[in-house]
This record gives C-alpha cells, structure tokens and sequence, in this order.
C-alpha cells in the first residue's frame, strides 16, 4: 500500500477503501460498491447524502451548513459529497441513505 492512500471504512458495511488524500466520502464509497443516494447527483443542493463521521476530521463546508441543522453538525453529520478525506477516518452510513 503508498503510503499516499488514506484508509476509510464505512460503518455499519465494514467495507474499507484506501483513497488518495482529497477524494470525497461520496466517491469513495462507490469505488467501496457502496451507493449513497443523491438526488443531486453529489452537487451538495439536495443534502440526501450525509453521514455521520465516528473519527477523523471533517470539517465542517458552506454546503454542510446549509443542508444540515446546528444539532446535525455538531453531531458529525456531513455530506458525504462535500466531505473530503485528509486523513484516517471512519463514517457511518445509514442504512435508509443507501440504495438496494
């Protein structure tokens, strides 16, 4: 493995990528086979997307706060599609966001 690859794993799934550094949660789990639903097709306008991060930091992006409540963020909720991943970090995926 490069050591330029970031492990992310998807939580409830198990299922974890090693992504370069900048990659999108949303990109990633579909390189992962896992589809996230986005009525917007990853634009960050439809705010169907989100997960919930267990550890790492991502930070928080204008599309985040305009599609997620205060009590969301504060929680760890992002948007799956605006969030990018600089360094090790578990998500959770809820199950109702995920396509069959």
């Amino acid at each position: 493995m490069s050591d330029s690859k970031i492990r992310l794993e998807f939580k409830p799934s198990g299922k974890v990528v090693h992504v370069p550094a900048g990659t999108t949660i949303f990109n990633a789990a579909s390189w992962a086979g896992l589809t996230i639903d986005a009525a917007c097709g990853g634009q960050g306008t439809c705010g169907k997307c989100k997960v919930r991060v267990l550890s790492g930091a991502l930070p928080e992006t204008m599309d985040d706060i305009d599609q997620l409540s205060a009590e969301e963020l504060a929680a760890g909720w992002r948007l799956s599609c605006r969030a990018v991943v600089r360094s090790e970090t578990v998500v959770e995926v809820p199950r109702l966001l995920t396509k069959p």
